[in-house]
């Protein structure tokens, strides 16, 4: 069975989180310094109400960047 994951930056307070359940990893800072350069340059503003649909359309982004077949893949 996976752990559920926490997603943290890499503050050192941090470190003790994970446990038998829980994973912890500490690499989300890039992933929040493109969902708000992307919401800045492209979108403007976000209603709080969809703000999990964008969240979840750069999260894609994010986990395809180094995917050459990204357009391909959204299509699915």
């Amino acid at each position: 069975m996976n752990a559920e994951a926490i997603h943290t930056d890499e503050h050192g307070g941090y470190r003790v989180i994970g446990d038998s359940n829980t994973r912890h990893a500490s690499s989300i800072e890039g992933m929040w310094s493109l969902f708000k350069r992307g919401v800045v340059g492209s979108f403007h503003h976000v209603a709080r109400k969809h703000l999990d649909r964008y969240r979840d359309a750069f999260e894609f982004r994010f986990n395809n960047r180094n995917n050459p077949f990204i357009f391909r893949d959204a299509l699915k």
